[in-house]
């Protein structure tokens, strides 16, 4: 019935509607049958209005139809990243800006705009890339070079080559709390929660944290971050799942350890896994599980300086490196949160 909406109002127009049935509509007759009607007209209108969202029955609330959402400007991939504001990965994902794991423009209105790969579903989401360590015949993460695991505002590689060795602004510049280090092509993988907090709570970026550990750390001087979840197992080999930062050799006692210019002193710059080789636990030739840096001893010489071990964390160790020797299928992913 057409007057059921004028009801719903407190308007009743069926006396009006009754008096002028079977009889030409008289606007001079009958002068408020004209303003019932275009209420009737404007309350369509108002209906017709409500098409162009779609409604969420779950909640009764409108939705904004598919053509009204805004989605980030890119397709996710190195050369279009998504256009999103947020200085991490993790600020992108607490918003609610994730387009899933991909590639994004990262910005803040303090900090320069830098292109990251983020992870945005495993392990929670919100981590981003900082550093790749890879088996690509490249020696980059050497001794002389171990400025790349501080504070040097020096980025590495290719952001689009993530089987190469490469190195972000999150490595330098971004606050964090926990890590998340991946193997490949193992897809071996430990998370390590409130790293910061348990080491150097005045460290204000990864780079900062490195910078901040004694070098080589021996002793009491040195502490490992227990893993919060992962992959990683203790097989024997490795000590523990714990890692560690600037390791020194404790083969020999505390002594030898701190003594860089001990021959077979081989502490590692960065981090590390405890494992046993030639000596108990802990921490015997600590270079041998980590990403790249090995003490060369007294007589090391610029080009010993200068070798990258192929280690990969755990992977050498574990005899999980079974890609291709130099083609960048060995690798190690560090990513920040």
């Amino acid at each position: 019935m057409l007057y059921l909406p004028t009801l719903a109002l407190g308007l009743d127009v069926r006396p009006v509607l009754a008096e002028g049935r079977g009889q030409a509509f008289a606007p001079a007759r009958y002068p408020t049958q004209l303003a019932y009607w275009c209420l009737l007209f404007g309350l369509l209108l108002v209906a017709l209005a409500g098409c162009s969202s779609e409604r969420d029955f779950s909640t009764g609330f409108s939705q904004p139809s598919e053509q009204d959402h805004q989605l980030p400007a890119g397709t996710g991939s190195c050369d279009e990243p998504w256009a999103v504001m947020g200085s991490s990965c993790r600020d992108v994902l607490t918003a609610g800006d994730s387009m899933g794991s991909g590639y994004y423009r990262l910005s803040s209105p303090a900090d320069a705009p830098f292109t990251a790969y983020c992870e945005m579903s495993d392990q929670g989401g919100g981590w981003t890339l900082a550093s790749v360590h890879s088996d690509d015949g490249t020696a980059t993460w050497t001794m002389d070079r171990r400025a790349l695991f501080g504070t040097s505002l020096e980025d590495q590689g290719d952001p689009c080559a993530l089987d190469h060795d490469y190195r972000s602004a999150a490595a330098y510049a971004l606050p964090f709390e926990d890590l998340l280090f991946r193997h490949l092509p193992s897809a071996t993988f430990a998370r390590y929660d409130g790293v910061v907090e348990a080491l150097l709570p005045a460290a204000t970026s990864f780079g900062a944290l490195l910078d901040g550990l004694d070098y080589p750390g021996c002793g009491d001087g040195i502490f490992g971050v227990e893993m919060t979840a992962g992959s990683l197992s203790d097989d024997g080999i490795l000590c523990s799942t714990k890692v560690y930062f600037h390791p020194g050799d404790h083969e020999e006692g505390l002594a030898d350890c701190l003594d860089l210019e001990r021959d077979f002193n081989h502490a590692t710059f960065g981090p590390a896994w405890s494992l046993t080789t030639n000596a108990a636990c802990p921490l015997d030739d600590p270079a041998a599980a980590g990403l790249g840096p090995v003490n060369s001893g007294a007589d090391g010489t610029w080009e010993e300086q200068a070798i990258e071990y192929p280690s990969l964390g755990w992977g050498a160790v574990l005899q999980l490196n079974t890609g291709i020797a130099g083609s960048g299928e060995n690798r190690m992913e560090l990513l920040l949160r």
